[in-house]
């Protein structure tokens, strides 16, 4: 499998799972959890493959992923 440079090239050797409705279910799925007792946010699931190829092909990483999950307001005002 070669690698991707954009989504455009995953979805030329992947059209099932790398159309764009497809992309942005897979992106929604990373999910963050608040710890109750240190109210902070933390990335509940590893990443697959396909979430991993879909985020370096945006241009984004991990680490900074998990710099959003962090900057994650710790409670929500009524």
């Amino acid at each position: 499998m070669m690698k991707a440079e954009s989504t455009r090239d995953m979805n030329s050797y992947d059209k099932k799972n790398f159309t764009v409705p497809a992309q942005f279910d897979r992106i929604d799925a990373i999910t963050a959890d608040r710890n109750l007792s240190t109210e902070k946010y933390k990335r509940r699931y590893k990443l697959d493959k396909k979430q991993n190829d879909i985020l370096n092909a945006c241009g984004a990483s991990l680490p900074r992923l998990d710099e959003i999950i962090d900057a994650l307001p710790t409670k929500t005002s009524c």
